[in-house]
């Protein structure tokens, strides 16, 4: 290099490092370029998959919440047929114990009382059969043709044996019902209160749809959050990458700039020119 008294001056040796400076930023540009989009593609990527299980885990909880409103319909109508059930059953054991309520009554006073009217009036009966049996038996003398196995007032005789010992009977079998009768009405009972708690589940389940319902809409927003999130995730590797470019086209402008200024200078500082002295 010459200087402007027309003496020849050595180029300052740090100039040369200006083209390496804009080479190096070149380079540097490409490299961030190359690593930047790998790094945005592994970070989107996994982004990504991380979307994509949760979105078979949302798929998964609306089968979940879709199957469980289905056994719940199952089980309200099975629910509410055996509370139907139930109460059907209720009122037969009420009709029961009211039946052998009746006929523990009934054994006990109305048909003892008949039986003894019966009795009491069995006595006349055979005596009056006796005397049927004496007529009947005298006519056959003029061909009234009357044998029979057993004489009418004999059979009113055995009648009135058995009827000794049925009073006695009856009361024993009248005891026996009215003992039926407590565990009848605690059976009624009993089948009421599980007809009412299967009532009351039957509705409960019928209001689980209810809290399906809700379970569903939010699968169905967290769904809607995904694709958003999934589409938002899109847009933005593609700014990122617009940017990432941006900039790598701008580092390499700039390194190329870096290079000419630095070749415009040293051809300045080389031209014949300027190594006369001005006049």
């Amino acid at each position: 290099m010459r200087a402007m008294d027309g003496k020849r001056i050595a180029r300052p040796t740090g100039s040369s490092w200006v083209s390496v400076v804009g080479a190096a930023v070149v380079v540097a540009s490409l490299v961030g370029l190359v690593v930047g989009q790998q790094v945005i593609g592994s970070l989107t990527d996994e982004v990504g998959r991380t979307l994509d299980v949760s979105r078979v885990a949302i798929g998964s909880v609306g089968e979940t919440v879709e199957t469980a409103r289905v056994i719940a319909d199952s089980a309200s109508a099975a629910v509410s047929s055996a509370s139907a059930a139930a109460e059907s059953a209720a009122l037969a054991s009420e009709d029961a114990a009211a039946a052998l309520r009746d006929l523990s009554g009934f054994l006990e006073t109305s048909l003892p009382s008949n039986l003894d009217a019966i009795r009491r009036a069995l006595p006349a009966a055979i005596s009056a059969a006796d005397g049927v049996d004496t007529t009947l038996g005298a006519l056959s003398l003029f061909g009234v043709d009357y044998a029979p196995d057993e004489p009418f007032a004999d059979s009113l005789r055995r009648i009135e044996d058995a009827l000794i010992d049925l009073p006695t009977d009856l009361a024993v079998q009248s005891a026996s019902i009215a003992e039926l009768v407590p565990s009848a009405d605690q059976m009624a009972a009993d089948i009421g209160a599980l007809a009412d708690d299967l009532s009351q589940l039957s509705m409960e389940l019928s209001g689980s749809d209810d809290l399906a319902d809700s379970y569903g809409d939010s699968v169905s927003a967290a769904d809607i959050a995904l694709s958003e999130t999934e589409s938002s995730v899109e847009q933005t590797r593609t700014q990122l990458r617009i940017v990432l470019a941006i900039a790598t086209i701008s580092g390499v402008a700039l390194g190329l700039a870096i290079v000419s200024i630095d070749r415009k200078l040293d051809l300045v500082l080389r031209d014949p020119g300027l190594q006369k002295s001005p006049a």
